[in-house]
């Protein structure tokens, strides 16, 4: 048999597979089924860490994909069925030696330990409607907090200024940028060991500030408010620490500020409703 093994550092390694493979398999006859040849892979994931284990044997190949809390079992259970692939009957191995500790007596299993915990970072390039005159471009960054499969996250985002001419004189604009920051709790899950989503909810708090131009005295105006959240997100892995999310947003507003220009009157209000579009890198530490 030929195993290519990798996996994260206190995981079991390719040697101790290949310890663990003999040592289920001593005194036993070896089977003539032909050449093995085994890949495997443990990676670390926010529930804990998936094995992945291909085989070929006599030209049939085949893949099993387990996940778990702990990396241990799963190597464990990677050396089983290297075992059983070789000779089905000595896959439970031998005892084990006497200078090894003696296994416990049997009793209920014991409960599974808490999920892992991971914290991530990514950055996010947007497009919205309803937050500033017309589409707006931005750039947000975000902080996750993930655990099994509940997640927090903090969004801090900004958008490009956007000019709007002031029809009730002729040369006069007003341009206005924003900020804001908003605070969710997320539910995610995962289609596979790749492919995933999450539906957030939370809260945001929204600065616009505007400036006029084109008239004998310019002004600035800023409005602060606070909106609702709803933002379903999709996302491919990449690799066991980083992927790519796709998202979206949508808001809606608790009170709208009037931008207006002294003797001119309202130049801009947002809508009560605004929806913006993410496409953004993450990678989890």
């Amino acid at each position: 048999m030929t195993l290519s093994w990798q996996a994260p550092t206190g995981c079991p390694d390719q040697a101790s597979e290949l310890a663990e493979i003999r040592r289920r398999l001593a005194g036993a006859a070896r089977s003539t089924a032909g050449p093995i040849e085994a890949r495997g892979e443990i990676r670390r994931d926010p529930a804990g860490y998936v094995l992945s284990l291909r085989t070929a044997v006599a030209g049939t190949t085949g893949e099993r994909v387990l996940s778990g809390p702990d990396c241990q079992p799963l190597g464990e259970a990677a050396a089983l069925i290297l075992a059983m692939l070789i000779n089905p009957e000595a896959a439970a191995g031998p005892a084990p030696s006497p200078a090894l500790p003696p296994p416990l007596p049997s009793s209920p299993p014991a409960p599974a330990p808490p999920p892992r915990c991971g914290f991530g970072a990514g950055v996010e390039a947007l497009l919205a409607t309803g937050l500033l005159p017309g589409w707006a471009g931005g750039l947000a960054l975000h902080l996750f907090y993930g655990r099994g499969s509940f997640q927090a996250a903090l969004q801090v985002a900004g958008f490009l200024s956007q000019t709007v001419d002031v029809p009730l004189w002729t040369g006069a604009t007003a341009s206005f940028y924003r900020l804001d920051s908003a605070l969710q709790v997320c539910a995610t899950t995962s289609l596979d060991r790749r492919l995933g989503g999450a539906l957030c909810v939370g809260g945001a708090l929204a600065r616009l500030h505007g400036r006029s131009a084109g008239i004998a005295q310019p002004g600035e105006a800023s409005g602060t408010w606070l909106e609702a959240s709803l933002a379903p997100s999709v996302h491919v892995r990449l690799t066991s620490a980083t992927r790519l999310r796709l998202a979206a947003d949508a808001r809606g507003l608790g009170g709208r500020p009037d931008l207006a220009i002294a003797g001119l009157g309202r130049v801009y209000r947002p809508a009560a409703f605004s929806l913006r579009f993410g496409l953004g890198f993450d990678y989890w530490f």
